[in-house]
This record gives structure tokens, sequence and C-alpha cells, in this order.
């Protein structure tokens, strides 16, 4: 199965095909369209990608990109998909960095199974009877697509922390009750909620009908189907439908109305929150917090993908629906991994985490031989204040002077046009000490455009996508005397802004392969042109800090 784009909801449709049919890769064509032409950084990029790995995605594919000769002119040739991921872009030589997160993460979620607790029936009879002027409705997950209640439900589960996969009528045939879950062919479910639809085919509502009896809890949100799908034998059908219905209690007693069939029961509930509180399963409280992510199980081990994108630096114990005697932080960005701190409740076990806005970390079950660092109020700042050499290691139009300066500054905000055209890899570099004992520190960048790379003492740290702006470093790498050099590349946008100012011919397409995707970046012609574009802010701006851990 694979999926593409950026809603959350269409990336389930692809995941909950391979979980419900044991497909162990589940693929997305990634980094399409996240913004106009030349304008996609790794922040977007990453964003992106982590949506497909909370969706559950665990093999990315990126889309495709032009050959270009090497005695081609810069940019060379182009594809219309706009994130231009080829050596003439100056973030090329950061897709290594990226790829190793990208290769780290899945190494978890390529292996073992998503721990998804809930089925949710997709009422598609709901579609196929509204009345239109197209020739046939086309699916494709968006939710534009789907059922209006379907589409409550599935978001309402999102936000709230609950882990579900979308099963279908024809899937639904081969679920059946075992012990206490509703097992397909290679997963575990606790319950099924029926959205409130209006159609059901018959035999979809006699199986859920022989699954409540067999000892699952089957939750319907709103009310019962008010009729079957479909004209054929519709009189009989209908009849066999509603005498199943006599034996259903639909009078609600505080929002819900509870029948017990066999070994188990239907529940139907007037609001999905009261509903929700009759689930046999434990909601995840890290949404609550903003925190997205994805549950596995690896053989017996528990592996969460926990992302942030909330805008902000959170730092909270976070409560797990899974109880575990430790856990394992891992960044996979560097790879740097620890015991994290935690903390038993009766019924839960919390995690510490302190996770920027943009960062995402690996926490598997079991205990590390070394321990998970924090920072707190209390740790030492250290300002690195220069002076400062800017070197322009890499780019063009031109490769201007290096420049020492006693204060960072972006390379835009030097008012003159090698600076202002300039895309490409530009190195900051200084010494510094340590002023406390040499200890594990937090190097904090600060502000930044648009990608940077982190090297102390000509060694490596790692990259730095953003949002955030901080990146580990351990006292390995530290000595009295200390080099400093944050390489920052910026997008292909000012440089293509003044190619197209001074009118110096670079589109090598046709127009159709090559659209603007916004109405504003269109030219006479209809081409794409970046002529109007202001100038994109690039550079270190800094302030540059250690906060050094006690």
């Amino acid at each position: 199965p694979e999926t593409e784009g950026t809603e959350l909801l269409r990336m389930k449709f692809a995941t909950s095909a391979a979980h419900l049919t044991g497909k162990r890769l589940v693929s997305a064509e990634a980094a399409t369209w996240l913004d106009e032409h030349f304008l996609t950084d790794f922040e977007k990029l990453k964003e992106n990608i982590d949506r497909y790995f909370t969706a559950g995605v665990n093999h990315i594919i990126y889309h495709g990109t032009c050959y270009s000769p090497e005695e081609m002119e810069w940019p060379g040739r182009l594809f219309y998909a706009s994130i231009h991921a080829n050596d003439r872009n100056p973030l090329w030589h950061t897709f290594g960095d990226f790829n190793k997160y990208v290769q780290r993460v899945q190494s978890f979620l390529q292996h073992g199974h998503a721990d998804n607790d809930i089925l949710v029936y997709y009422p598609i009879y709901d579609k196929y009877s509204e009345i239109g002027n197209a020739t046939i409705q086309h699916f494709d997950g968006g939710s534009a697509e789907n059922p209006r209640d379907f589409n409550d439900v599935a978001n309402y589960l999102d936000s709230t922390g609950y882990t579900y996969d979308i099963v279908s009528d024809q899937y639904l045939q081969s679920i059946h009750h075992h012990e206490f879950n509703l097992q397909s062919h290679h997963k575990n479910y606790a319950t099924l909620i029926i959205p409130a639809c209006e159609f059901i085919p018959l035999n979809s509502w006699q199986h859920i009908f022989v699954l409540a009896e067999s000892g699952a809890t089957i939750l319907i949100e709103g009310n019962l189907p008010k009729s079957v799908s479909g004209y054929n034998e519709w009189e009989i059908h209908e009849a066999q439908l509603q005498r199943t219905y006599e034996h259903i209690e639909q009078n609600m007693v505080h929002g819900i109305a509870e029948t017990t069939l066999g070994r188990g029961k239907i529940v139907i509930g007037s609001n999905i929150n009261l509903l929700m509180e009759q689930a046999p399963v434990k909601r995840e409280k890290m949404s609550d917090l903003g925190l997205t992510f994805h549950r596995r199980m690896l053989h017996d081990t528990v592996v969460y993908f926990v992302s942030n994108w909330t805008g902000k630096h959170i730092d909270a114990w976070i409560p797990l629906a899974v109880d575990m005697e430790g856990v394992c932080v891992m960044d996979p960005v560097t790879g740097r991994l620890g015991n994290a701190a935690i903390r038993k409740r009766i019924d839960t076990t919390e995690v510490h985490l302190q996770i920027e806005d943009g960062q995402s970390f690996l926490l598997v079950e079991g205990v590390y031989p070394g321990d998970w660092s924090y920072v707190s109020s209390e740790n030492a700042t250290q300002e690195i204040k220069g002076p400062w050499i800017m070197t322009f290691e890499s780019g063009g139009p031109d490769l201007p002077d290096p420049i020492t300066m006693t204060e960072l500054i972006l390379w835009t905000e030097i008012d003159e046009a090698p600076y202002q055209h300039f895309s490409g890899t530009v190195s900051y570099e200084t010494d510094f000490q340590v002023t406390s004992n040499l200890s594990d520190i937090l190097l904090d960048i600060g502000s930044f455009h648009d990608v940077a790379r982190v090297y102390v003492n000509d060694s490596l740290i790692g990259p730095v996508f953003g949002p955030g702006s901080s990146i580990y470093l351990s006292s390995d790498y530290l000595k009295d005397e200390n080099k400093l050099r944050v390489e920052v590349s910026n997008l292909m946008a000012n440089r293509i802004r003044y190619l197209d100012r001074e009118n110096i011919f670079w589109k090598r397409f046709y127009n159709i392969n090559f659209p603007a995707r916004r109405s504003e970046n269109r030219g006479p012609a209809g081409l794409f042109t970046a002529s109007d574009w202001i100038v994109r802010p690039s550079g270190l701006k800094g302030p540059v800090k250690l906060l050094i851990q006690k």
C-alpha cells in the first residue's frame, strides 16, 4: 500500500490496509508540493515525514527528480514537484544527514506490527447514496471524499490519543472474536466503532451482530444505521435488519444505550466523548500536549515514535498507555540514546521528556547502560561571542570573500548584490573555551536560515534542521581550547530571484512541466517567476550558547 500528501487521515487508509493484511511495508511518495518552487526547507520536509511516521508509514519514497549533465548551467533541469532535491540545491549535502534520521526511525517501524486498539468502520454506502453530477466518486482517502460523521470520529480519535485502523465492508468479514480481542489475520483490536451512518450492507451488520454475541464490544456513534444498502431484495433485507434491532436497546440514559448480546455488548452513544468512556481501551494522554505518535510491538517490546510540532518546547512527564519497567530514549537525528527518567503510577508509566518544537524521539521498552541527559534551569549558560569568520564555501552566482565579524549576522543583512543573490553554503567559525568543568553540553545555535551542520574540533556533531536550534554535545568532543564551525545552507530562492530579475534564461521546460503553485508567482505568459520575491533571510544570527549539564 502507498499514500502521498500531507493529510493524516489520507495516510491512514494506506497504513490500515497494510495492518489488516499483514503487509510489513507501507510506503509514501513523500515531499511533493510542500511549498512553492525553491521554498521547501528541511523543517517542512521533516514535518511531512514525521506525519507519515505517526500515521504508520514506514517506507519513505521521495518523488522523482531530473538528471542534469554536469556542464549544464545552474540550476540545470528541473522537475515539476517543488522540492528540487538534486545536487544543484544548496540543501543537497544535508540530505545524507536527513536520510540517516529516516533510516533510524524506519529501522524500528519496519519490524513488528502497529499496536492500534480500535477498528473504525468505513460507511462507504453513505457516499454511494449521495446525489451529484459526477460520473464516479473519486476516493483517495482525503477528508473531502469521506462521510462527514466518519471524519468527525477519526479526527476525534487522532486528537485525543486513541489508536485505530480503518476497516472496509470486505475486510470486516475476515474479523472474528477470540478470547478478549477482535482479530484480523494479523492483528488484535479491542473494539469496533461504527460512525453514524444511513446505510450498511446486511451481511456487514449481521457479522457485527455475531461479533457482539461472541464477546466483542461494539460502539455505535449517534444512531443505528437507518437502512440496508442497495435495492436488491430490499424488502427482505430491510426486514432482517429491523428484526435484529428488536434485540438492541435504543433508549439512551445519560447519553448511552447499552445492550448485552451473548458474551459481548453493543453500546450506542449520542456523544463521542461519552461513547469512548465505554471503550475497553486506554488513550495516549500525550495528545493533550499536542504530541503525535505511533506505537508498535516488536515481539514483546513496545516502541513509540513521538513527534512535537506544537510550536513550543515541551518539558513534561508523559503518561504512557502501556506499562513499562524501563524506557530508552533515542534521538534519531544524532543516534544519541539513554535511559529516560520514569515514575510509576497506579495504572500507567510516566516518562520525562524534554522535546523541542520539530524534534522527534523513539521510546523503546527496556534498559540501556547509560542515562539520558536532561537540561534544567540550574544549568550554567555560556554564550560564544566570537569573533567569527564567515567563509562562503560553495554556491553562487559569485563567491564573496571571507568576512571577519565581532557579532553574528545573516549574510543577507549585508546590503550588497553578491550577498543578496547568494544561494549556497557558508561557514561561521570561532574558538571557545568551556568555563565550567568539562561535561556534557547542549549547544544552542539560535536563529539560522535554513539548515545547519555543526562541527566541534572538526568532528561533525550533527545537523540542525529547525525549527529547534539545539544539539547535544558530548564532553568526549571537548578540549581546553575548542573550534566551532557552523555550516549554514540556504534555499535556491534568492539566486532564482536574481536570475528572473536579470532576465537570465534558466527555464528549460514547457510551462505544463513547471507550474507555479500560487497564482501570484505566474508571470504574464503564465510561466513561473520569482522576480517579485523579496530576499529571504539566510545565514546564522545566533546567539550561540552552551547549556552545561550539572
